[in-house]
């Protein structure tokens, strides 16, 4: 199962969004931009190693999906895949810690994302765009998000090419109170933004046409 929850979308532009993107020395080599913490630069990838992620990505989604019962129990077993370890988890169970036992290589998948949001990511900047941050939801109530999350910067241009894509895929555009300056996507689930990722990398020769 994957954790789903029951909000509006609106896969309209946010009317008062600020279309820009951040020039080379607004992106720190070790940081980003967007004064996030744990976060780096995602800029420049090729449409080879998005697609290599989106395909990492909705596998791991698949096989943790298969096996959580619950928003707790996905969380617990996506951050098995992600990290590469259970650490001194002991709420997996036996059946679970077998299915997973391929993916426990003890390094971090998805080039240090998480699942769900990983191949969007890298599909926005294959695309062009320039990811700022991504959580993929979390059921602890104290968490950055309770729902799949990416906020990016995009010129109008890419933006409004993005628009059908968020539409068809379930997502929604939202913008942050406290980072005006970034587009948001969120899906419901992670099933959505898998989606949207599928479709941006669809169309990535229209992407790169913009320029």
């Amino acid at each position: 199962m994957y954790p789903t929850a029951d909000i509006d979308l609106d896969p309209s532009l946010p009317e008062n969004a600020e279309f820009w993107v951040p020039e080379p020395d607004e992106i720190d080599d070790c940081e980003g931009f967007g004064l996030f913490q744990d976060v780096w630069p995602i800029t420049g990838v090729s449409a080879d190693n998005a697609i290599a992620v989106a395909q990492e990505d909705e596998l791991l989604c698949r096989v943790v999906a298969d096996l959580a019962h619950d928003p707790a129990d996905f969380d617990i077993l996506a951050a098995a895949v992600e990290t590469g370890s259970i650490g001194d988890d002991d709420e997996i169970t036996a059946e679970s810690l077998s299915a997973l036992a391929p993916y426990l290589t003890g390094e971090p998948a998805l080039e240090g994302l998480e699942v769900g949001v990983a191949g969007l990511v890298y599909a926005l900047s294959a695309a062009g765009m320039f990811p700022a941050a991504s959580c993929r939801g979390h059921a602890d109530p104290d968490s950055w998000s309770a729902v799949p999350v990416v906020m990016f910067a995009a010129d109008r241009v890419h933006a409004e090419a993005l628009r059908p894509l968020v539409e068809s895929s379930r997502c929604g555009f939202d913008l942050d109170p406290i980072r005006p300056e970034l587009l948001v996507i969120n899906g419901r689930s992670a099933e959505d933004t898998l989606r949207l990722g599928r479709a941006v990398l669809a169309s990535i020769e229209t992407f790169r046409s913009l320029g």
